[in-house]
């Protein structure tokens, strides 16, 4: 995939992470899955969907999340792609470009915090036409919820500070942590191969989410009673965030084959979801079939749609830092 295609990727993931949410805001949670099995899930479920026809809309927005899951794919292919040409030597230009990564983050980022609070009062005031006083206003985001968030790594020490401020933008201290990995992962693919890194990264992967479901922790991002830090830290991302890094010179060989494999691997991981046990493999398989069916849309899409995805992808970093907190406040103040 070149870099425009990334881009048009990057667009469905951010528009299918939108509707995630909306649904998400518009239903408060009400049909995610709780680790229970699928029987469980229809219980839950089957009470909303023959009351309300809404919900059936909802349901068909839900595996939206899988848009997080095509994000940390495309990071890792975008960073090795740009690198590919470095050495195994050349470790201190990785360093230094990790470096250049992560301050691009910062500016989008830390303008995010004030719009969000200014936007906050502004939704009140003028949409809902609700009185708000100045220290009202002030109170929505405390002074320590502003300095932990800014400072990104508190969000790795705790399901506290991971959630502060805005709840999605646990995604941009993973994503740190990732980026900072980055110059080893790339040693090892150089060092090892493309086999080499991708099964360590999935016996990595696979047995820290084995240890924190057997400890009885909660589900990760998209099921129901996701409290927990544990689930959004590097570990538990790695494999998927390695896919991408691993695609950059296979992705011919892997997705070569018929699209529906790709789709059947997804289905497999929205299954998986329903059950605690397959949240251990779930989001890695979500990855896969993901962008494994969006590389198949890729080819089919027409001029138009790719036109206007693309434009989307341009700026689905500041979509995303600002989608969640309008829509959780307009839908849930309706």
């Amino acid at each position: 995939m070149n870099r425009k295609e990334t881009t048009i990727l990057k667009g469905l993931a951010i528009l299918l992470i939108i509707f995630y949410h909306f649904q998400a805001a518009w239903t408060e949670n009400a049909i995610l899955p709780v680790g229970k099995g699928l029987v469980s899930w229809w219980n839950q479920l089957s009470p909303f969907l023959f009351s309300q026809p809404k919900y059936l809309l909802n349901l068909c927005l839900w595996p939206g999340f899988l848009g997080v899951n095509i994000f940390f794919v495309l990071s890792g292919y975008g960073l090795t792609q740009k690198y590919l040409h470095l050495k195994i030597s050349d470790v201190k230009l990785l360093y230094q470009g990790m470096g250049h990564q992560i301050k691009k983050l910062y500016p989008a980022y830390f303008l995010a915090h004030p719009v969000v609070h200014l936007g906050s009062g502004v939704v009140w005031l003028f949409i809902f036409h609700r009185s708000l006083t100045f220290h009202q206003w002030l109170s929505f985001y405390p002074l320590e919820s502003y300095l932990k968030s800014l400072l990104i790594f508190p969000r790795w020490l705790s399901n506290k500070n991971m959630f502060i401020f805005d709840g999605t933008w646990w995604f941009i201290g993973v994503i740190v942590q990732l980026y900072l990995l980055f110059p080893l992962l790339f040693w090892v693919k150089r060092k090892y191969g493309n086999r080499g890194l991708l099964a360590g990264a999935l016996i990595i992967t696979f047995l820290y989410r084995f240890f924190i479901w057997k400890a009885g922790f909660s589900g990760p991002i998209g099921v129901a009673g996701s409290v927990t830090f544990w689930w959004v830290n590097f570990p538990a991302r790695l494999a998927e965030f390695v896919l991408g890094m691993v695609l950059t010179e296979e992705i011919l060989n892997l997705f070569s084959q018929k699209w529906g494999l790709g789709l059947i691997i997804l289905v497999l991981g929205l299954l998986g979801d329903s059950y605690s046990w397959g949240w251990i493999f779930s989001d890695f398989l979500l990855a896969l079939g993901g962008v494994w069916l969006g590389y198949a849309l890729l080819k089919r899409l027409t001029k138009g749609i790719k036109s206007f995805l693309f434009q989307v992808g341009r700026f689905s970093y500041y979509l995303y830092l600002l989608q969640e907190p309008f829509l959780g406040m307009t839908i849930r103040g309706y």
